[in-house]
Parts: structure tokens; C-alpha cells; sequence
């Protein structure tokens, strides 16, 4: 069965912008952007390969690039690396198309390990890998899955795929080279996918884990998002994995269509994210650490000799919510039960006047 496809007009150049989003596949090799705009603390990057090889990932290609101001937007991530199953340019709003693909220049069919995830013939791959050496005990970074086929091919046969295959010592799964996939909807083990994450063929329901879906419109007047292209995509999710510092793990970060070639889907990773930290390293790096210890409640850690002095909290149009002062201590707890779900900004001051921003998600 072929579907239908509307093609959108869209100049293919190496850098385009529409409003605010922006994508650049013009000046970065994908090698470049794993290890400048990707790599974050506590890991050290080489040996990176793109769809298979260390001469691709040096070569210049229209599915991988930059994205910039997405704090403008409704994604989530203000900027970091894309990967699209077509042209990363397509990503760029209004969402004005409920069906819109730009194939790449340069098609990949086939990978056994996203195979291994579809019923399907595996089309127009981006496959980003490396090896990399963690200095902590934790591997964690960022990232929002997006695609065309949401909402009407939800729980259909056209289900693009993705993945995080990691291998490594004391590591051990079904994928390549003993490699586990940790692209799930944490805290479950359910494989992050369109039939596995979304709200319906019509965003009204079965919900299936669609708290972390969000419903971007279908691309026809009057419901358009002048942010971004694809229909859907998830909230904010982490991939997350326990290693052994200073051991060598590879990790391929991996989409592609399946079934056919229309209707892209892509994947942004927050810049500056992959890292491999514990809380020892944590604290030597004099930084701020948010986490969830119980529902609705958040708790914020000052690094080492460091003491917190006020924690403000934002909604994404800038609007403040809530403020805690005058914390002089280097941990407090923040109540986040009054609060409707969602994404905010949370803004956190030092006694010694160092200012961290991070992004919160509340469920």
C-alpha cells in the first residue's frame, strides 16, 4: 500500500530559517557536531561514524545539522543537534503541511538494529555512533523525538523508529556487538516509538503515554504552529545508562523511516548533554544538580562549597510562577504540586552570584 504524500515547497538550502526555529546543514560535519555542539561533561568522544563510516562523518549532509532558538518554540530544547530521516530543514514551521518529507540527497536503507524494532523495511537512516570514556557511573543526555506520522498513522504498520544502542562492559542486550537500547519511556522499559507514545489517530484518545506527547497540530488552517513542522513529538526525555568509569562504550544514536519513505520523523539532542557524571564528580564540578526524588517535588543541590540563594520558577512565556530566597543552605526542596503540568524554566542563584538555568518538567 503506497499512502498519499503532499510534497511541501521548500528551498533545500544548507541553512533555513522560518520565524524562529533555525536549522544549519551547511557548516557542520556530523563528526563536528558530536563532539562541539553534543558532547558534554564527564565523556570523551572519538572514533565517530556516521551511517557506517568514519568518512561520512566527516562529510557535510542535509539530515544532520544545528538547531538554534528553540527556547522560542514549544520543543523544549533551546538548541543542540538534529537528525532527521530526510532533510533536517524540514523541521522549520509553520506547520502548515500534515504530511511533509524532504528526501535526502543521500539515502541509506537498512540497519539490523533498528530492524529489530520494526516489521518493516528500514529506509533513509541517520545513524550517529562513536565510542566514548565516561569519567562518572551514570550516562544521561536529552532529547525529544518528532515526526510526521503522528497523529493519523499512530498504531499503524508505518511506525518510524528509533534508538540508543549502547555496548560496552557490564552491558549486555539483543543488539549489535551485546549492545541495549536506552531510548525508553523512563521509568518503564517501553521502547520509545509513534505506536508505543502518542494520543490516538486524532489526538483524542486511546492515550498511550501521552502525558509526553505533545500535540503540535495536524498541519491544516486553522490549527497551525508556526514553530515547527512535524505534527508531534515527545516532551523532553532522557536516555540514561549505569557504566564503569573509564571503560570504552560505543553508543549509535539511530533513526530512520520504516515501511516507505514519506513522512519524516527526527530527533533532537540537547546541546552540550551527553555526559557521564556521578555525584562525587557532580559536586568537584561546582555545578547544580536537579532531580525528582518524589512526585511533584524537586530537589536542587549546590555543588561543593557552594550555598543556594534563591530559586525562581518560570513558565515558557517568561512569566514568573513561584520564587523560594534567602535558602543559604546547599540543597532545598521545591513543592511543585500546585503547578500544572508541563515545561518550566527554573532559575538558580548562588550566594556567590553564579546563575544556573535549567529546564523542568512537571507530570
Amino acid at each position: 500500500m503506497i499512502r498519499k504524500l503532499q510534497l511541501i515547497s521548500i528551498f533545500a538550502i544548507g541553512q533555513f530559517s522560518y520565524g524562529q526555529l533555525q536549522i544549519n546543514t551547511a557548516t557542520e560535519t556530523p563528526n563536528a557536531l558530536a563532539l562541539n555542539v553534543f558532547q558534554g561533561p564527564g565523556v570523551i568522544l572519538s572514533n565517530v561514524m556516521y551511517n557506517g563510516s568514519v568518512a561520512n562523518a566527516n562529510a557535510i549532509t542535509d539530515q544532520v545539522g544545528q538547531f538554534t532558538n528553540g527556547n522560542t518554540t514549544n520543543l523544549g530544547l533551546d538548541n543542540g543537534v538534529i537528525m532527521s530521516t530526510g532533510k533536517a530543514t524540514v523541521a522549520i514551521g509553520p506547520n502548515n503541511v500534515g504530511s511533509s518529507s524532504l528526501v535526502t540527497s543521500t539515502p541509506t536503507p537498512g540497519d539490523p538494529d533498528l530492524a529489530m524494532l520494526s516489521t518493516n523495511a528500514i529506509y533513509n537512516k541517520s545513524a550517529l555512533e562513536f565510542d566514548f570514556v565516561p569519567q562518572g557511573t551514570q550516562l544521561s543526555f536529552d532529547f525529544v523525538f518528532a515526526s510526521e506520522e503522528y497523529p493519523e498513522f499512530a498504531n499503524s504498520q508505518w511506525n518510524d523508529v528509533m534508538g540508543f544502542f549502547i555496548s560496552g562492559p557490564g552491558l549486555s542486550g539483543p543488539y549489535s556487538n551485546n549492545s541495549t537500547n536506552i531510548a525508553l519511556i523512563l521509568p518503564s522499559t517501553t521502547p520509545i516509538s509513534i505506536n508505543n507514545l502518542n494520543n490516538g489517530t486524532q489526538n483524542a484518545g486511546p492515550c498511550e503515554y501521552c502525558l509526553f506527547y505533545v500535540n503540535n497540530g495536524t498541519g491544516a488552517t486553522p490549527n497551525v504552529n508556526n514553530t515547527i513542522q512535524y505534527d508531534g513529538f515527545t516532551t523532553v526525555m532522557s536516555a540514561k545508562a549505569q557504566l564503569i568509569p573509564g571503560e570504552t562504550y560505543h553508543l549509535k544514536i539511530a533513526i530512520a523511516n520504516a515501511g516507505d519513505n514519506s513522512y519524516d520523523s527526527a530527533l533532537f539532542l540537547k546541546a552540550n548533554d551527553l555526559g557521564g557524571l556521578s555525584t562525587s564528580e557532580f559536586n568537584a564540578a561546582n555545578n547544580i544538580w536537579l532531580s525528582y526524588p518524589e512526585k511533584e517535588t524537586l530537589l536542587v543541590q549546590a555543588g561543593k562549597q557552594k550555598q543556594l540563594q534563591s530559586i525562581t520558577l518560570f513558565d515558557l512565556s517568561g512569566k514568573k510562577i513561584s520564587e523560594k530566597g534567602n535558602i543559604f543552605s546547599d540543597h532545598t526542596i521545591i513543592n511543585l504540586s500546585a503547578l500544572p503540568k508541563g515545561i518550566y524554566a527554573a532559575e538558580v542563584m548562588t550566594v556567590d552570584n553564579l546563575k544556573i538555568n535549567k529546564k523542568i518538567i512537571v507530570q
